[in-house]
């Protein structure tokens, strides 16, 4: 043995092996060895080796954590995340104390697409241990930054910035942190910086270009997404909201989409690129097909990238959606004859945008933080966190056990908290996902409130949510267009109820209504919430207002109707959707069968 470790520190892995071969399995230092001999190829940087001696480890000692977490060290460097997730999780049952396991269980599942436990298994792992790698550094600011956590971002970034100030992914993180602060001229001003200091970096190429659309100047948007696709012709993102931008091209001049689609598929059959990264892929086919109008292509990378989502999520993503009707039962009308709203103009100076995902809320909010005292709020995280956590209850919870005075010390600091980004006598705009889900607790602790409900067409809705791919698997209906159906009907129930007992008014807004006839309802809009109309707030596709959602392009075009009865363009390939819609769907479904 002690020949063997000689022969490894002074790097002659054959020697070493050799060696180690010979130790038979009735020897004490068997097991040492077996493990010492796998090493030695990960030493020598010879992948495939390693990760054959990981697989014969493990069939050799299936109940040895070290082994598992061998073989999930190999599967990443091989990038089959799935595998590496797989061996990970068994690593930690075996050895729950294992810190370099429990760092690396947090990394594959970022990996793998899910962010949000990524987030929860590194957070809770620096909170306790108050140290992390650089790799786990990394992933766990993305992710808080991903899900709005911009304390937890902000302090991982000063930290990496102490020891590798000049790293890529930390300069361009910095970027992306003073964006989430809304320091949009810092954050510029870090983006080029990091773009000087590594002018090849696609990440940052691919963020320069997703800022300059967010600001409105396309050119460069397209620009900067070409430059990192150059750089990464597998790059995802940059492929994504390229493909996004009506298919990425601006004339005849410029219209790579052929070439374009043509990486996509080449990277779709590489096996080194991620899972996640091949779903996302999909979407960005299916958009670049879409604006070709060769929809039935279109839709069979759509499908096939909703598919492979599909495929991660558990089974009940699928089922028939039941926690909308929960809402209904525990925020009743006996609730609201039980809570009375707190008292005061609490909620004065907040605009609630609610609606299913897809229903115009990024149109609506563009055009209400163009009026004079208005802002754009865009998607904040806060109202969902207080639905789940407030005093260390449910929401529900809270307010059904609490006293009329904890809920006005518990609204009024909410708005203390808020108060920095509304100025006394203005207005912000809130458009978070799932809103609508959380009316009753807002009608109780925000009555000064004004509600504004999003409605579009059921099956336009749901068709441009399954063409959507949602990074944070957030909206797990949208990738099963019957469970998209059903949900939309739930989510229905759910608004007629809120108008039977909510004690506060909600303003209906119908999409189609509003680009048809924007000037007309826009003047309703700002009658409601009592703001001066100026017909001006209609031209914010030419605005230097930030856009940070899932809508970007689709502001940037300005008010039209191209989306209208988008559906019938895919009819045939609809049987599923109008399945789960019911009688919201047209008298005549489609043909086809389901696929």
């Amino acid at each position: 043995m002690e020949a063997a470790l000689k022969y490894l520190k002074e790097r002659r892995f054959e020697e070493a092996r050799s060696l180690l071969e010979a130790i038979k399995p009735n020897q004490k230092s068997y097991t040492r060895a077996r493990i010492l001999y796998t090493q030695s190829f990960l030493a020598e940087g010879d992948r495939k080796g390693f990760h054959k001696a990981c697989r014969s480890l493990t069939d050799e000692f299936p109940d040895s954590a070290q082994a598992q977490q061998l073989l999930g060290v190999s599967c990443t460097q091989l990038f089959a995340w799935e595998e590496a997730l797989t061996a990970f999780r068994r690593a930690l049952a075996l050895n729950p104390a294992d810190f370099s396991t429990a760092e690396n269980l947090g990394i594959a599942l970022d990996a793998n697409g899910w962010h949000r436990d990524s987030y929860n298994q590194l957070q809770n792992l620096w909170r306790t241990s108050k140290r992390l790698g650089r790799a786990g550094y990394l992933t766990l600011v993305r992710n808080a930054q991903l899900l709005g956590d911009k304390k937890t971002a902000h302090k991982v970034i000063r930290l990496l910035q102490e020891t590798d100030p000049d790293n890529a992914a930390v300069m361009r993180l910095d970027a992306r942190n003073a964006f989430a602060h809304n320091d949009n001229l810092n954050g510029e001003k870090l983006l080029k910086r990091a773009a000087k200091t590594h002018p090849g970096d696609a990440d940052i190429l691919a963020d320069y270009g997703i800022f300059h659309l967010s600001g409105g100047n396309l050119k460069k948007a397209r620009r900067f997404l070409r430059h990192a696709i150059a750089h990464d012709p597998c790059h995802a993102g940059a492929h994504y909201v390229l493909a996004d931008m009506g298919g990425g091209h601006h004339r005849a001049a410029d219209d790579d989409r052929e070439d374009r689609l043509s990486m996509i598929r080449a990277a779709l059959q590489r096996p080194d690129i991620p899972y996640i990264k091949r779903a996302e892929l999909n979407f960005a086919g299916g958009k670049i097909l879409d604006s070709l109008r060769r929809y039935e292509e279109s839709f069979g990378l759509y499908d096939q990238g909703n598919k492979m989502i599909r495929a991660r999520l558990p089974d009940d993503a699928i089922e028939q959606p039941t926690e909308l009707d929960d809402i209904r039962k525990r925020y009743d009308k006996a609730f609201f004859d039980r809570v009375s709203p707190v008292g005061g103009k609490n909620g004065q100076g907040l605009v609630f945008l609610v609606g299913m995902p897809r229903s115009g809320t990024t149109v609506l909010e563009q055009i209400l933080s163009r009026l004079d005292g208005v802002s754009a709020g865009g998607e904040s995280v806060e109202i969902h966190r207080w639905s789940q956590d407030i005093g260390g209850k449910p929401a529900r919870d809270f307010l059904i056990s609490s006293t009329a005075e904890e809920r006005q010390q518990r609204s009024d600091d909410f708005m203390r908290a808020y108060q920095p980004l509304m100025p006394p006598g203005t207005w912000r705009t809130n458009k978070a996902m799932q809103l609508f889900s959380h009316l009753g607790m807002i009608a109780v602790l925000f009555p000064g409130a004004k509600i504004i409900h999003c409605r579009r067409n059921a099956l336009d809705t749901c068709v441009s949510a399954y063409f959507q791919f949602f990074r944070l698997y957030h909206q797990q209906f949208s990738f099963h267009l019957k469970t998209l159906g059903r949900y939309y009907r739930a989510y229905g129930r759910l608004m007629a109820h809120w108008r039977a007992v909510l004690p506060m008014e909600i303003l209906d807004v119908d999409y189609e209504d509003l680009v048809r006839h924007p000037g007309l309802e826009g003047r309703k809009i700002a009658d409601h919430c009592g703001f001066t109309w100026s017909d001006q707030c209609l031209s914010f596709e030419g605005s230097d207002h930030m856009v940070t959602t899932a809508s970007i392009w689709q502001v940037r075009q300005g008010m039209n109707t191209n989306s209208v009865e988008r559906w019938r363009r895919y009819e045939n390939r609809l049987a599923p959707l109008f399945d789960g819609l019911g009688d919201l769907a047209p008298v005549s479904s489609p043909v086809n069968p389901p696929v």
